[in-house]
This record gives C-alpha cells, sequence and structure tokens, in this order.
C-alpha cells in the first residue's frame, strides 16, 4: 500500500514537472498550421496570443468577446468606441495593423496592463529542417501570433470549427518621407512658391535576405504629380550610420535611377522614379556586400524637384515612394506607399471705387507685390516677378520661373474684364505687401502698402489645417475720388480785387465830396 502511495505521489510530481514546462493554455481541438513557404523555419519561435473568444452563429454571423488578460488595455485604447470596433478599424490597414500589433507586443512584454495572458497563450519552436509547424490545442478565437524573427511580421487569424493556415510574411521595409526645409527661417508647412525647389528625403530598411529565394526584389518607386519637375542629377544615396554616413556606389550598391518623366498614374501625368537595390544573385546573396552588412539599418535617398507652372492652388502636388519586395513564397510585394504634399496659393486682388462693392469696380490700376516679414513692415528688395497665364492678357499671372527672365515682368495690371481684377497663381505662405504703381484717372492713390496674409498651416497629417489654411486670398483695394479743393490766384481773387478797389474809389469819394460841402458852409 505504501509502494503504490509512492508511486502515485511520483507520478503526480511528474505530471508537474511536465506542466511546468507547459503553458496554462486552456485545450482545445482545433490548430494553426505556419507556412514559411521556400524558406526553413528552423530555429524560430511562435506565440499565439487569444485575443478575443470567437463563436459561430447559425447564420454564420461571428461574435468576439475580448479575453480577460487584454480587457484594460484594449478598453484604454478604444475609449469611446467599443473594444471590438476599435481593433477592427485598426486593424482596416496594413500599416496600421502592424502598429497596432507592435504596440500590444510592447504591452504584453511591459506587464503593466496585460495580466495573465499566458492563459490564452500557445508556444511553439521549430527545432528541425522544415518549412512548416504547428500550433495544436486550440479553442476558437482570434489569434495574433507573433516570432522572435524581426524579418517575420506578425500574423492574425481566427480560429473556429475548422484548422486554419497562415503564411509566414517577409517584414514589410519601413519607407518614410519628408520635405527638408535647410532654410530655418522658412515658413511652417509644405508651402512654396512656383520656381522653389523641394528637397526630399526618404528613408527605407534595409531587410536581411536569408536563403531560399530563387528570385528577389528589392525596388524603391517613386511618383511626383506633374506640378513637380525633378531634378535627375540630384541624387544621394547613403546608409545612416551615427556620424559617419556611408555612402552607397551606383552600378555597386543599386542600379542607376530609372526615369520616366511621361508616365501615366491614373489617367494623370506624373513622372516616375525605380531605383533597383538587387545587385548580385542567389549566390551573392541578392544584395551588395555593404547592403548585407548593415542590414537593418537605414538607406536614406535624397533628390529635389522644382515647382513649375502647373502648380495649381486647386490641388496640392504630391510625391509618393514605396518598396517592391520579395515575400517568403517568392512573390513580389508593393510596400504601402508614403506620400507627401506640396501646396500653391493663390491671391486676388481687387480694385474698388469708394466702397467694396458690386458696380464700383475699378479698371486701370497697376501694382506690385512684395514679399515680406509681417503686417506693415517696411518694403525692400524686388517685386516678386511673375508671367501672365495667357500672354498678352492682363489680370492673370502666376510666379516666373527663373528660366522666364525674357517674358517675366514686376507689373500686376488689372483686367478689364472682370473690371479691377488680378489673380496671382503659385505663391508660397507668408505677409505679402501690394503696392499701387498707377492710380486709375479721377481717383487719389494709395499713401501706403496694403498689406495681406496667407496662411499656411498643416496639420499633423500634412493636411490644410482648418481656419489656420487659406487656400486663396483676397484683398479689396480702394480708391476715393477726388473733389475740387479750395484755390488761390483763380477767378474769385480777381473778383475780390476788384471790388475792393471800387469800395476804396467809393470811400475815398465820399470823402472828399464831404470835405467840399463844409468847405463852402
Amino acid at each position: 500500500m505504501k509502494k503504490l502511495k509512492k508511486l502515485a505521489a511520483l507520478v503526480l510530481a511528474a505530471a508537474m514537472v511536465l506542466a511546468m514546462g507547459m503553458t496554462s493554455f486552456a485545450a482545445g481541438t482545433n490548430k494553426i498550421t505556419i507556412d514559411g513557404g521556400t524558406h526553413s523555419l528552423k530555429g524560430v519561435t511562435f506565440t499565439a496570443y487569444r485575443l478575443f473568444d470567437a463563436t459561430k452563429g447559425t447564420d454564420d454571423s461571428i461574435g468576439y468577446t475580448v479575453t480577460a488578460p487584454f480587457k484594460t488595455y484594449l478598453a484604454n485604447e478604444a475609449g469611446a468606441s467599443s473594444i471590438y470596433d476599435y481593433v477592427k478599424t485598426q486593424m482596416s490597414a496594413a500599416g496600421k495593423a502592424q502598429t497596432f500589433l507592435s504596440d500590444l507586443k510592447t504591452e504584453i512584454d511591459s506587464g503593466s496592463t496585460v495580466t495573465g495572458e499566458d492563459t490564452v497563450k500557445a508556444t511553439t519552436t521549430v527545432s528541425t529542417e522544415t518549412t512548416t509547424t504547428e500550433i495544436s490545442g486550440l479553442e476558437p478565437g482570434f489569434y495574433v501570433i507573433y516570432s522572435n524573427n524581426e524579418n517575420y511580421s506578425t500574423m492574425t487569424v481566427t480560429v473556429l470549427d475548422t484548422d486554419e493556415t497562415v503564411n509566414v510574411k517577409v517584414k514589410e521595409p519601413g519607407v518614410e518621407k519628408e520635405i527638408i526645409k535647410d532654410d530655418a527661417s522658412a515658413v511652417a508647412g509644405n508651402d512654396y512658391e512656383i520656381g522653389d525647389t523641394v528637397k526630399f528625403r526618404v528613408t527605407v530598411d534595409i531587410p536581411t535576405v536569408g536563403d531560399g529565394f530563387s528570385n528577389y526584389y528589392f525596388k524603391f518607386h517613386d511618383t511626383m504629380s506633374d506640378g513637380l519637375t525633378l531634378n535627375q542629377k540630384s541624387f544621394s544615396l547613403y546608409i545612416e550610420n551615427g556620424d559617419s554616413d556611408i555612402q552607397l556606389i551606383q552600378d555597386t550598391d543599386y542600379g542607376a535611377p530609372v526615369i520616366n518623366p511621361n508616365a501615366k498614374e491614373e489617367e494623370q501625368d506624373v513622372t516616375t522614379v525605380e531605383i533597383n537595390f538587387v545587385v548580385g544573385n542567389q549566390d551573392s546573396g541578392w544584395l551588395s556586400s555593404k547592403l548585407q552588412q548593415y542590414a537593418g539599418k537605414q538607406i536614406v535617398i535624397e533628390y529635389t524637384a522644382t515647382i513649375n507652372e502647373k502648380a495649381l492652388h486647386t490641388n496640392p502636388e504630391t510625391n509618393s515612394a514605396k518598396i517592391e519586395f520579395t515575400n517568403n513564397d517568392g512573390s513580389k510585394v508593393e510596400g504601402n506607399p508614403d506620400t507627401t504634399k506640396i501646396y500653391t496659393h493663390e491671391m486676388i486682388i481687387q480694385k474698388y471705387k469708394d466702397a467694396a462693392q458690386t458696380g464700383n469696380e475699378l479698371a486701370g490700376a497697376e501694382f506690385q507685390l512684395y514679399k515680406v516679414t509681417n503686417n506693415g513692415a517696411d518694403v525692400s528688395g524686388d517685386p516678386i516677378k511673375v508671367v501672365q497665364v495667357t500672354q498678352g492678357t492682363d489680370g492673370a499671372y502666376r510666379v516666373a520661373k527663373t528660366d522666364e527672365e525674357g517674358t517675366a515682368t514686376t507689373t500686376l495690371k488689372a483686367a478689364a474684364s472682370p473690371v479691377g481684377k488680378i489673380t496671382v497663381e503659385g505663391l508660397d505662405s507668408g505677409w505679402y505687401a501690394v503696392v499701387e504703381t498707377k492710380v486709375p484717372d479721377g481717383v487719389n492713390g494709395l499713401d501706403a502698402p496694403e498689406y495681406i496674409e496667407i496662411k499656411g498651416k498643416l496639420d499633423a497629417n500634412g493636411n490644410p489645417d482648418g481656419d489656420n489654411y487659406k487656400e486663396t486670398v483676397t484683398l479689396n483695394v480702394i480708391n476715393e475720388a477726388g473733389s475740387l479743393l479750395p484755390e488761390t490766384g483763380g477767378m474769385g481773387t480777381v473778383l475780390f480785387t476788384v471790388i475792393g478797389a471800387v469800395l476804396i474809389i467809393a470811400v475815398g469819394t465820399s470823402f472828399v465830396v464831404s470835405r467840399k460841402r463844409r468847405a463852402e458852409r
């Protein structure tokens, strides 16, 4: 009997030891197969967390209930929204989903609001040369699957009443595009003037390329709208490496940029650029030895474009960058683009007589336009050069490009139709002074410049920020009609002189006659 009790105790102890080596995941009947495509998964650990419990209705509808370990964290993130709606929104776009899942993993690791996750976790580590692995014993639910390989994207899948398969995907090389304003005094936001040069900076993550690819793609794609003219010899490529950047060499680390200035995209005229970073083959690892050495760091691509005459205030000019890369199954994938927007503005100057109202429009005025630092600032420097939108037609202008000296002017002439109107396209944001250089007949000229501000503030997403952004601004310039000033030296003076002389003679005659009468008496 004692031996039987000892044997039972040993069995119980062994069971406890085995239990300590396993997660406390509730056993279910389903499994997830993880498929690595052509790549071996040896050495990779996959961890699946059941974020939601899931049930299936008779009409194939699915009900989700957040599991206890994640409820507090997701409720805090969701705010006024339901947890389900919040997670659905986060998972609706690839870029947003990966950010959400990365933040979730950070929260799991910190343990601050996610606790007890072992109750909804299952883990497997691949120990053999194989391209597939399984996680079994799963309850129905929505699973998030992380791996310890930083080159793999996080996977998600809903498990109901059947087994599921997920494909391991190469993590998308991150792409970030921005506009660099070297001038510290430049107005905040992406506002420019026609003729200005815009400097772009794109950062691209360098991937780790393992074995198993019979072909490989790693290409940079850029698309510019037709209001931007690419400066084709402006490209500079290097790897950020602390204080000592590492220059990349054309034809050694990347192929020469392939530029098409006459491309079309969605029926719009665009300029496209392609840079291929695959310079090797399967034996050499596809990428240059320099790129392989610095895998995980970032390539920086810098280049410039000039704002041309096609830039209009009605639509921002766009410049989008994306990466085309190879997934584990050998298929080409186009990553999510990152887009910058470049804005210009329009100014309307309307001339009136006496008051800004219909019927008082006034033709014949001419102006010059100056960029100034603030309202009421002294006007100095050269006026802005413009060209007529339609040659020979007054009233409609745009800012001149640097190569238009022969046709450029600094004079803005008010139109005869619509009467007294001037439009100027392609302006930057900031303060402007309008100086009247020719006054219409019959009205008084301005004593000082008129000032107007173009607001160009953008929000965090690069879009116009409400009342802090003005696509078009209008300045009403009013000249008052003159009236005759009082005169000296005219007929009125002569008349007063004649009358005065007559009065003096009359008084003198009266005085003489009066003395004569007294003498006679």
